[in-house]
This record gives C-alpha cells, sequence and structure tokens, in this order.
C-alpha cells in the first residue's frame, strides 16, 4: 500500500518532471487500491466518503481531479492531481 511522500510544492522540478512526463492516467478505483485511502480521506476531509451521494461530492465524482501512475525518484508512484498540486504516493 502506497504512502503519502510529499507533493509538487515540496519537491524540485528535477523529482516532478520525469514523473510527469512518464505518467499514465489511471481511474480512481485503480488509485484507491494502491493508496492507504484512510490517509486520503484525512487528506481531503471536504469529501463525502459515505455511500450516500446526496451528502455532497465525492472525490471519484470530482471532474477536476485527475489520478495517474508513474515513477518519483525510481520508486513507483502513484499521484493525485488536485487543485493543480500533485499529491504524491509511493
Amino acid at each position: 500500500m502506497k504512502k503519502y511522500v510529499k507533493n509538487c510544492m515540496t519537491a524540485t522540478n528535477i523529482q516532478l518532471i520525469p514523473m510527469v512526463s512518464n505518467a499514465r492516467r489511471i481511474d480512481f478505483n485503480t488509485f484507491a487500491q494502491a493508496v492507504d485511502m484512510q490517509e486520503v480521506k484525512r487528506m481531503f476531509p471536504q469529501y463525502n466518503w459515505t455511500d450516500n451521494k446526496s451528502h455532497g461530492l465525492r472525490l471519484e465524482d470530482d471532474h477536476y481531479v485527475s489520478f495517474c501512475e508513474s515513477s518519483f525518484m525510481g520508486k513507483p508512484c502513484v499521484y493525485m492531481e488536485h487543485s493543480c498540486i500533485e499529491y504524491i504516493f509511493c
């Protein structure tokens, strides 16, 4: 299970450019299977984490969020782009 390591605000261009250049888009389910979702829920409490869609926007339904897989500093990773910030999990 991949854990959060950093985001693009704390990484350098030398670390980020290869990751973004070699990224492949994945769907939410693939991302969710790869990461510790409890950690994601703590990071993004503004989303509805229940099965009831009437309780607000769910992360998987947010059209402004994307998910990718790549490598970060030589390690396989997945990342989530949210508000133009890449949150990296290795």
